[in-house]
């Protein structure tokens, strides 16, 4: 039975982005998201204003009760998270703020019992 041999070969353009990819990077290089809240007050009274829509509309919605959490119980953090939205010519057209709850901090029998998803019959 013969050998093949295996030739291996070698890209030059390993690690290197394509063109099609080059403005894009540029715009998020030059537009980056703030990572923290520091970030996002000190950058822009934007960001500011779009974490207060985010809280009103939580508000408005009633997506939580103030309530005190039971004995050696622990609050769930959250954090916030910011996007620039664009419109299609790439301009800025908003200023996006999520609060995002950091459910990943719960464990299943102390802090919660019940798993479900919620479908449309």
């Amino acid at each position: 039975m013969a050998e093949t041999n295996k030739i291996s070969k070698v890209r030059s353009n390993i690690g290197v982005r394509p063109e099609r990819f080059a403005e894009t990077i540029r715009l998020t290089v030059h537009q980056a998201e703030p990572k923290t809240f520091d970030e996002a007050v000190s950058e822009s009274a934007k960001w500011r204003n779009a974490m207060h829509e985010e809280m009103a509309s939580h508000r408005e919605h009633g997506t939580w009760d103030i309530t005190e959490l039971p004995p050696g119980r622990k609050a769930i953090g959250c954090k916030w998270v910011y996007k620039r939205k664009q419109d299609e010519t790439g301009q800025v057209a908003r200023y996006k703020a999520r609060l995002a709850a950091q459910g990943f901090s719960q464990k299943f029998g102390t802090d919660y019992d019940l798993v479900f998803a919620s479908v449309v019959k």
